[in-house]
């Protein structure tokens, strides 16, 4: 299991709801739902918001994981307990962003393990107008890239385009998927289709 960084829960912010609403929209889920149960795994759970919205769609059975949840038990603490290959759609929002590039890479091969052929990946990350914002921080060993320094801890953040986020993943994951870049639930997302 890849090893996850103290600080993941303070990527579910406010407006995170909205953005599993965009994701499964954009993944046509609601007329799949009318047919058959989808299997969803929300990866990175954060707070676990997202699964009370993935529930909204009707016929969905939401799992979730987070590896260092706060205030709230997810389904999986560890993605090794977690069966490969079976779950139409894995929804990963504002994860990547937060890991260094070793995670990361690792985390996003974990995500396309967990998808079942013919399902899909829905990933969302900031952009790097967005995470440049911080008021006090430090620079990182990637371009589009900061250490935000917070009396918590500090956290890391790359930002990313949907060129960029796109070709990323391609050179993780190779030629043999269906990915497409858009800007239409996350600032930054992709649809990867297995």
């Amino acid at each position: 299991m890849p090893k996850h960084q103290e600080n993941s829960e303070s990527t579910q912010v406010g407006n995170t709801k909205e953005s599993y609403r965009k994701a499964m929209r954009m993944a046509k889920i609601r007329q799949t739902c009318l047919e058959r149960t989808i299997n969803v795994l929300d990866y990175g759970a954060g707070k676990g918001h997202g699964a009370t919205v993935l529930e909204e769609f009707g016929n969905v059975a939401v799992t979730t994981f987070e590896p260092i949840p706060k205030n709230w038990t997810p389904d999986y603490t560890d993605s090794d307990d977690i069966q490969n290959s079976s779950y139409d759609v894995v929804i990963c929002l504002n994860v990547l962003n937060v890991l260094e590039p070793a995670l990361r890479e690792e985390v996003l091969l974990d995500i396309m393990k967990k998808v079942k052929v013919g399902g899909m990946a829905c990933i969302g990350v900031r952009n790097w107008s967005s995470v440049n914002t911080a008021k006090h921080k430090a620079s990182a060993p990637e371009e589009n890239a900061i250490w935000v320094l917070k009396s918590t801890g500090d956290c890391y953040q790359k930002g990313y385009s949907p060129k960029e986020l796109k070709e990323y993943a391609r050179t993780v994951l190779g030629d043999d998927l269906h990915l497409t870049a858009s800007t239409d639930f996350c600032n930054t997302s992709i649809i990867i289709r297995k």
